[in-house]
């Protein structure tokens, strides 16, 4: 009933644009979260596009798109 009455009192209320907007919002929490903690986030490849340069991988999560760049490592920087 509750349910209803919001509906009635908040014209042009869509609740399936409610549910995706807390989706989004999910997902800015885990990038937020990964990047704080300095984890590493997975998610699937969408495509490879090229970007400064060299070809780099394209990850999406939701509407949110990532670029994941390679690193190249030279032998003298990588031994100490």
């Amino acid at each position: 009933m509750t349910d209803q009455m919001l509906n009635v009192l908040v014209e042009g209320f869509d609740p399936e644009k409610a549910v995706q907007k807390e989706q989004q919002d999910q997902y800015w929490q885990e990038i937020i979260a990964a990047y704080q903690n300095r984890t590493v986030l997975q998610a699937e490849m969408s495509g490879i596009e090229h970007k400064l340069g060299q070809p780099c991988g394209i990850v999406q999560m939701g509407h949110i798109r990532g670029i994941s760049l390679s690193r190249k490592q030279d032998a003298t920087t990588s031994r100490n």
